[in-house]
């Protein structure tokens, strides 16, 4: 599995005037870990009301990423929407996973696909759901719970998840402590890890079961066929044509989606961090 590097942690707090504030206290835990080690990492806690405020955060760190200020580590402390469609701020904006996608993929790719999601939401592994095999990718890596969980776990588990990462320096030590903390606890297997190359072979993966069935096939080559029909000089004759055209370009079309998700375009370092290919996926 490819590394990411990141050398700032931005925790981003947005949270009911009643709940425990997790963020906070993680941010003391974090600076003392921080110091105790001289590790010499920017520690950040941003607090934020409302979709205006989150957004501006996120434009924030982009730009601070874009000015070679260092690949954050996000760490976002917000309640998750009991449909587990997206997150609630403090002040009961509505933000969906989608909406999240487009932020979190402008800071991904400033900083060369390096960036660390933990979305310390209840439900926040589902933003895997929403990413597109046409996207960039979203993040390197996302840490987030499958369902919902309490302040006080919370605090225990994602303490010693940065009491690893800081002192060993590695993220599998780091994963491990956060797997042990959830076999100690009544969630086992709450948290959810998935790296960049997983959420593409997964959201490929639907997309071939979706549009690459026989049915999905027709139904492509059907909405194909009625916009070319009328172009001039448009050599397509037969919607079995298109269909046959679209078996045919379907590896060619795994690399081009591959190439755009791990910013290959952009970065030739990717080209070798990142190795997917289309007969392993489908196997």
């Amino acid at each position: 599995m490819p590394v990411a590097n990141f050398s700032r942690i931005v925790i981003i707090q947005s949270l009911f005037p009643n709940d425990e504030f997790t963020g906070t206290k993680l941010h003391e835990d974090i600076e003392i870990l921080n110091v105790f080690h001289g590790l010499g990492l920017d520690v950040e806690l941003v607090n934020v009301k409302n979709r205006h405020e989150l957004m501006e955060t996120f434009r924030k760190i982009e730009e601070k990423t874009k000015e070679n200020e260092g690949y954050p580590l996000l760490h976002l402390e917000i309640h998750g929407s009991d449909d587990a469609t997206g997150i609630v701020l403090s002040s009961h904006d509505y933000i969906s996973w989608e909406e999240l996608k487009e932020p979190l993929t402008r800071i991904n790719v400033a900083c060369r696909l390096n960036l660390i999601i933990i979305l310390a939401v209840c439900h926040g592994a589902h933003l895997t759901k929403i990413v597109q095999p046409v996207d960039r990718a979203p993040c390197w890596g996302l840490i987030g719970p499958t369902k919902e969980i309490e302040s006080g776990f919370i605090l225990k588990s994602f303490y010693d998840f940065y009491k690893a990462l800081l002192e060993k320096g590695s993220g599998g030590e780091a994963l491990r402590a956060l797997k042990q903390a959830n076999e100690q606890s009544s969630l086992k297997g709450v948290y959810h890890f998935t790296n960049a190359e997983y959420f593409f072979k997964k959201v490929y993966m639907r997309y071939v079961q979706e549009e690459c069935s026989s049915k999905g096939l027709t139904k492509r080559a059907k909405r194909m066929y009625r916009k070319l029909k009328n172009e001039k000089g448009s050599s397509i004759r037969s919607v079995g044509q298109l269909k046959r055209h679209l078996k045919r370009t379907q590896e060619e079309y795994f690399y081009k989606y591959a190439n755009n998700f791990f910013m290959c375009d952009l970065y030739d370092e990717n080209k070798s961090r990142f190795k997917v290919e289309y007969k392993d996926v489908l196997g």
